[in-house]
């Protein structure tokens, strides 16, 4: 992320389109600096990189959060982290911070729904819950503490959740062009 306010390129004879562009997306003109392809990209990369979560957490935590309800109010501020804090943001991985501030952007940016980060038990293991209320549904993606990626999935009303089959597949659906 760019520390200080860079000037466009616009015009510059020694720059090419691509150092124009990427310098004007950094320059504030845009609400979002980094394109979705390469916000797409580095998520598929931290995926990739992760440690394999173990097989039974997964499975206790598709049971447990099967019937979760973005819609309820109390599923989504029980245990809710204050995102606009510095302090709390610091110390969340950085998974779950790329997963909501892509939501935050694309969902609440439009005005079509609400992003919360829960902190959650399942069994003895804390997890962390990226939950997307939007008005036909909503959208979950569940982290271990240390951000492993466990599962992501899309609730459609009165449904209960159905899973991705690739972690984010949800995440990379709700993409709108700036």
């Amino acid at each position: 992320m760019v520390t200080e306010p860079m000037e466009p390129l616009r015009h510059d004879p020694n720059s090419t389109a691509h150092e124009e562009t990427v310098t004007w997306l950094a320059s504030g003109d845009q609400p979002n600096p980094l394109t979705t392809m390469e916000r797409a990209r580095r998520e598929r990369e931290m995926r990739r990189s992760s440690a394999a979560p173990r097989p039974e957490l997964l499975e206790n935590v598709r049971h447990a959060f099967l019937s979760f309800d973005p819609q309820d109010d109390s599923e989504m501020e029980t245990d809710c982290f204050h995102m606009d804090i510095a302090e709390v943001r610091d110390r969340l991985p950085e998974s779950v911070l790329l997963a909501y501030d892509h939501y935050r952007h694309y969902v609440e940016g439009y005005r079509w729904g609400a992003v919360r980060v829960l902190a959650r038990y399942v069994g003895e293991d804390r997890v962390l819950v990226v939950s997307v209320r939007a008005t036909q549904g909503g959208f979950l993606e569940i982290f271990d503490v240390a951000g492993t990626p466990l599962v992501s999935g899309r609730r459609f009303r009165a449904d209960l959740v159905c899973w991705d089959g690739e972690f984010g597949a949800g995440r990379e659906s709700v993409i709108y062009d700036d």
